[in-house]
């Protein structure tokens, strides 16, 4: 078979072409550090990194729904505390108070004050973390609690996912923890009024009882809140190991990426020789 000038000038064009695109994604390597930017750069490794992207988008969307459960978690925590220290300041307003006739100046002002911390009680049930309210169960774009006490909130509580198939609630609902205190505020209230010692007593126990609950509804959130830290610690583990993973497969090395231009430019540079010596053979032998 006769070899034409013809033939050897496409072989040394396509040679060419292939050059360039060999130089064009060298070059594309080296300005961008990756060597697998698209499928067709390598189809295994790439299903690999879009495999391990997607468990790593699931993670940090984990992070997020953790970092916004410890807000309102720590949030609650701090409420709750201050709930119990004024659950202990209207007891002691009751029992300095009992001993008095219900007309006594000390046992009204007792009675004044316990009724000051009834309307902070239902500030905190109110208390909001960025646009929404926190003990309001689901309904978080209304108050939970009316003026009067009454709760207008839902018995759900609100949950985030912060691990695969791993939900954690993250508040207590206002019925759950403030209604039975405002309640026995209210009963206690009403003792202060014109009870005697002894149904004073019987209120200031009842309240004792609604502040256990806000003790043990802390305890939960701080049980909450470890969980969250732990699992926060873990899953930024193996987001960092996936990330390494996908580095190693996507990442180039500097140095060989230089390399790789320079082959690809000596390469390019060999076939535009190849092409000159075949143009000036083809019009040596047309002069003649």
């Amino acid at each position: 078979m006769r070899i034409s000038n013809r033939m050897l000038f496409q072989n040394a064009l396509r040679n060419i072409r292939t050059n360039l695109e060999a130089l064009d994604h060298a070059q594309r390597v080296a300005a961008t550090g990756r060597k697998v930017q698209t499928v067709s750069d390598n189809p295994v490794d790439a299903a690999q990194i879009m495999r391990m992207q997607s468990s790593l988008n699931d993670i940090r969307q984990y992070q997020r729904n953790s970092s916004s459960a410890n807000t309102r978690l720590s949030t609650e925590d701090a409420v709750l505390t201050t709930l119990r220290d004024l659950v202990a300041q209207a007891k002691e307003l009751a029992m300095s108070g009992a001993g008095h006739d219900p007309s006594d100046p000390l046992r009204q002002a007792a009675l004044t004050q316990v009724g000051e911390i009834r309307d902070q009680i239902i500030s905190l049930g109110n208390m909001k973390v960025g646009e929404e309210y926190i003990f309001g169960g689901t309904r978080t774009s209304d108050p939970p609690f009316q003026p009067d006490g009454t709760y207008a909130g839902n018995s759900t509580a609100r949950t985030a996912e912060i691990d695969t198939g791993l939900v954690v609630k993250t508040n207590h609902t206002g019925d759950q923890v403030f209604s039975p205190i405002l309640h026995s505020l209210d009963y206690l209230i009403q003792e202060l009024q014109s009870g005697t010692p002894d149904s004073i007593n019987d209120a200031v126990v009842s309240l004792s009882d609604g502040q256990n609950g806000a003790l043990a509804a802390q305890a939960e959130v701080g049980s909450r809140l470890k969980e969250i830290q732990d699992i926060g610690t873990q899953i930024a583990s193996r987001a960092g190991t996936l990330q390494d993973q996908i580095g190693a497969l996507r990442d180039a090395d500097p140095s060989e990426s230089l390399v790789k231009v320079m082959t690809a430019q000596t390469a390019l540079e060999s076939a535009y020789s190849v092409v000159g010596r075949v143009l000036q053979t083809t019009i040596l032998n047309y002069l003649k």
